[in-house]
């Protein structure tokens, strides 16, 4: 759908405009976002298909930080379950922003959440840190056998929790695959980010 039919997707409200507002208000008093990131991130809540674009330096990786902390914010806030992918073409541009993500939460006290970053069985986990025990930070390959996978996945099946997954797009399909057995299109978040989606190759 996001592909062939991008134009009802985006056109789909998924919280109203004054919800939008309040959420994107909350994120400029925190990561203090220019007009347009502030903007970026009313889009990127209230629709279901948010594009966001602009030259190197411009702040894509701080908005992105930004939309997924306020997401996992307002979760807490209704006492609701959250889950969130997010993937990008490398591991070093989704440990940039996963850190970034992680220090915002970390530091919002109305954050509570598992974030759980997947790599394949040839690459070597980064280990993440985190401050408080409000956010439950892991790294690990993705394989059945390793333990952080397996407590990312009890994470992900209870729905009470914010949970957030972290990997590149070349490993998201493997991680479906390992988590349903091969059906990729089960229903599993809430929530997709795509970091630098113009290097991501779709037919692949």
């Amino acid at each position: 759908r996001v592909l062939w039919d991008a134009g009802s997707a985006g056109a789909q409200s998924m919280v109203t405009s004054a919800q939008a507002i309040a959420m994107a208000q909350y994120a400029n008093a925190k990561h203090g976002l220019n007009p347009g990131q502030e903007a970026a991130v009313r889009c990127g809540v209230e629709q279901a298909l948010t594009v966001v674009w602009g030259p190197p330096g411009t702040g894509k990786t701080k908005t992105l930080a930004a939309t997924v902390h306020t997401l996992i914010h307002d979760a807490n806030a209704r006492g609701s379950g959250l889950k969130v992918l997010v993937v990008g073409p490398t591991y070093k541009a989704i440990e940039e922003l996963i850190s970034r993500i992680i220090t915002a939460i970390d530091q919002d006290a109305g954050c509570v959440a598992d974030v759980c970053v997947a790599y394949s069985r040839s690459s070597k986990p980064n280990a993440f840190s985190t401050t408080s025990t409000r956010i439950a930070a892991s790294s690990f390959q993705i394989d059945g056998n390793d333990p952080g996978f397996s407590s990312c996945i009890a994470s992900i099946q209870d729905a009470s929790r914010v949970s957030v997954v972290a990997t590149t797009v070349m490993q998201a399909y493997k991680f479906a695959r390992e988590l349903h057995g091969g059906d990729y299109v089960a229903p599993v978040f809430d929530a997709v980010f795509i970091d630098e989606s113009s290097q991501v190759p779709v037919s692949r």
